[in-house]
């Protein structure tokens, strides 16, 4: 991605990223491992990965602006939500 656009345009400015995928709704004692992974390899994973490649480039380029989206439920909690919010949280 960051190749492509750097093939394309010359450089990388500015990034957003926005992975996102819910949970299965569970209370935290309840919800499965896999879930749990599923969750932060999208959420926190697709972030990190689209940042290292973003930075590379930047640091490159010795400029550039990166802008990580997370939602309401990195301020404020709701019930069966707790693998989602605790990767909004990173984000």
């Amino acid at each position: 991605m960051v190749a492509q656009t750097v093939s394309t345009f010359g450089r990388l400015d500015v990034a957003y990223n926005n992975a996102d995928v819910q949970n299965v709704l569970a209370e935290t004692a309840d919800a499965s491992r896999d879930d749990y992974d599923r969750v932060m390899s999208v959420n926190l994973g697709g972030v990190w990965s689209c940042m290292k490649f973003e930075l590379q480039q930047m640091r490159k380029q010795g400029n550039g602006a990166i802008v990580n989206c997370s939602s309401l439920c990195s301020l404020a909690g709701g019930p069966q939500r707790g693998t989602y919010q605790a990767a909004q949280h990173g984000c």
